[in-house]
């Protein structure tokens, strides 16, 4: 049965823009989905596992991730659990082999755009680039990577929502932002950032908080400072940046703007709302 898209993606656009009221968030605001899932009574769990990419299961509203995946894409799927549980789909497994599906159900394509919309609201993405005085139409790969760090969300979940979901960029400009690797571009930026987890601000970042794992690079705006002991500033009198360096919530200040931090380990293994609390034996 051929799958009705433009109806079907109708439908998840306007069931994230209700979940986003819900939660008493505007309509070009970054989204945290771990609080998110949280606010709405779902809990979520990270598993050291590396065969799935995500459960949700319905009886008790629980959303299980692999801890093993990269952050961007974690958080795409804990998002995509949410519109199994906002489309009341019952129990769900999703194995690391459905990303590489070329037809999906009509369940996991709602889910998927579902996710893309929360995560992802056009507006925000549009004010994003307006901000910065970039070309939506015509970006280099820095600054989708920049956009992207903002929304917490993968280099190429947000290169495929714009093409895709909002149309803003031709399949041309798809194609040439696709074939530059998210290890290449962060290594343009930071020369660790090929083995690290590497997360850009600027003057124009519009999150409240930061979620980053140990080890993490976060590049930072002139003048800034930190606090906690979570974080290190490091670099020279020219380019400075923030190392997460232990579990715990820390604080970077700039000039017109702060946002609080939270370190968590990789590949952590509990809870997700104690993700950046330091880990106890018991």
């Amino acid at each position: 049965m051929m799958l009705n898209y433009r109806k079907l993606a109708s439908s998840a656009m306007k069931e994230a823009m209700i979940v986003r009221e819900k939660l008493n968030l505007q309509l070009e605001s970054p989204i945290s989905i771990y609080d998110a899932a949280e606010k709405l009574g779902v809990e979520v769990i990270l598993c050291k596992v590396g065969s799935f990419e995500g459960m949700y299961e319905k009886n008790t509203k629980t959303i299980l991730l692999s801890s093993e995946r990269p952050e961007g894409r974690k958080v795409f799927t804990c998002g995509h659990e949410l519109g199994h549980w906002r489309y009341d789909h019952g129990n769900r497994l999703d194995l690391k082999e459905y990303l590489e599906k070329k037809q999906v159900s009509e369940e996991e394509y709602l889910a998927d755009i579902f996710s893309s919309y929360l995560l992802m609201p056009p507006w925000g993405i549009e004010k994003a680039f307006r901000d910065r005085a970039w070309k939506i139409e015509a970006p280099s790969p820095v600054q989708v990577f920049t956009v992207a760090s903002q929304f917490a969300v993968s280099y190429e979940s947000l290169t495929t929502h714009m093409h895709f979901n909002m149309k803003c960029i031709a399949n041309s400009q798809y194609k040439i932002l696709n074939s530059v690797s998210p290890k290449a571009i962060r290594k343009s930026i930071h020369p660790s950032g090929t083995s690290q987890s590497l997360i850009v601000t600027d003057a124009f970042w519009a999150s409240k908080t930061i979620d980053a794992t140990v080890g993490a690079v976060i590049i930072v705006p002139e003048g800034i400072q930190i606090e906690g002991e979570c974080l290190s500033l490091v670099g020279n009198d020219d380019k400075k940046w923030v190392h997460g360096v232990t579990p715990g919530i820390g604080r970077i200040i700039g000039s017109s703007w702060s946002a609080f931090v939270r370190v968590s380990r990789p590949s952590y293994h509990g809870r997700a709302r104690f993700r950046h609390l330091e880990e106890t034996e018991e």
